[in-house]
């Protein structure tokens, strides 16, 4: 976790400047091959799949700035999708942070990570959609995801 002092203003018959010290680690959810940023959606990724493969949509991890697991991720879908299924894993993956976020390098670095597949239903062609919230653990705080997905064929 990274130390930042936080200034308070000036206060008193001295006007001493008050200062404290927070302690703050910073969370990702980052989908895969998206331009988003690394915390919470403000419109729905957008997603292009295939009919009949399982494809995956969305990795997920809690890093802080020197690369270091800062806890553990659950996913929990709350709207599933009506023309396929939905599988939550854990494994090895790569996390995609975005620039100028200071974790850019932990890119290069595979992690436990909190994966999202989905599997259109058999043969398939359209749209589909999926609600998730992600739970950072280590953090007390969750975000809301839609995923809008095409399958094509």
């Amino acid at each position: 976790m990274d130390n930042y002092l936080v200034s308070h203003g000036m206060f008193g018959a001295n006007r001493m400047k008050v200062h404290t010290s927070i302690k703050v680690a910073f969370i990702a959810a980052i989908s895969l091959a998206s331009s988003s940023t690394a915390f919470a959606q403000a419109q729905p990724l957008q997603k292009v799949v295939l009919t009949n493969t399982r494809n995956a949509l969305y990795v997920t991890g809690s890093l802080d700035p020197n690369c270091n697991p800062t806890g553990d991720v659950i996913i929990k879908i709350r709207k599933p999708p009506k023309n396929g299924a939905v599988e939550i894993v854990k494994e090895v993956g790569f996390i995609n942070y975005i620039p100028p976020n200071i974790r850019v390098k932990c890119n290069e670095k595979e992690i436990n990570a909190t994966k999202l597949y989905y599997t259109p239903t058999e043969s398939f062609v359209g749209k589909d959609k999926i609600e998730l919230e992600t739970f950072f653990t280590s953090q007390g705080t969750s975000t809301k995801t839609l995923i809008e997905i095409e399958v094509k064929d």
